[in-house]
């Protein structure tokens, strides 16, 4: 995965960014641990997102402390 921004500036004054597929990529990104009433209300409140599971198969994730992630949520 990489990260992309988009070509505009938000009312709120930022710049948005989402990740997208790029075979051999490795990105630096936050990560956010949520429970699911906190994924319904960024599923709610992100019209413009489309939230997507993935496995590490499909896209390794590694945090800093070395643990590998099986399963994990991408708003893209």
């Amino acid at each position: 995965m990489a990260v992309g921004h988009s070509a505009h500036v938000s009312k709120a004054g930022y710049i948005a960014a989402a990740p997208y597929p790029l075979l051999g990529e490795c990105t630096a990104v936050w990560l956010s641990w949520l429970d699911d009433v906190q994924l319904m209300a960024l599923d709610e409140t992100e019209p413009n997102y489309l939230r997507i599971q993935l496995d590490s198969e499909a896209c390794p994730l590694m945090v800093d402390h070395g643990e590998r992630q099986e399963e994990f949520s991408l708003f893209i």
